[in-house]
């Protein structure tokens, strides 16, 4: 996961998302698990690795219900999350209303 960083209120509530994950190595599987209003562990087994689904390069989206997520993937040697285990990362993410910045600089 190198792209989705930490984010909150990034991804609005009418938005479909999906992750993709990149290895550096080449693995034999990946596991991916969504914690938070939902909650969901898949491991996929080919390249590209992804949450909701990949289709000859076409991304499948899903939207999600509004709140505070994680998202945390684990590469493993074997498939199915079998073999030898690297390390774990995880990124926290907030779907709902999109922000707005207000410009302070123009108020006296």
């Amino acid at each position: 996961i190198s792209l989705l960083q930490d984010c909150n209120g990034c991804i609005g509530p009418s938005t479909k998302v999906n992750i993709r994950v990149e290895t550096v190595n080449m693995v034999g599987s990946v596991s991916l698990t969504l914690s938070g209003p939902t909650n969901e562990q898949k491991y996929d087994n080919v390249a590209p690795y992804t949450f909701f689904g990949e289709n000859s390069g076409n991304y499948d989206g899903q939207t999600l219900p509004s709140g505070t997520y994680m998202f945390t993937v684990q590469a493993f040697t074997g498939l199915l999350g079998g073999g030898g285990a690297g390390p774990t990362k995880t990124v926290s993410f907030t779907v709902g209303a999109a922000r707005r910045l207000r410009n302070r600089m123009n108020e006296v």
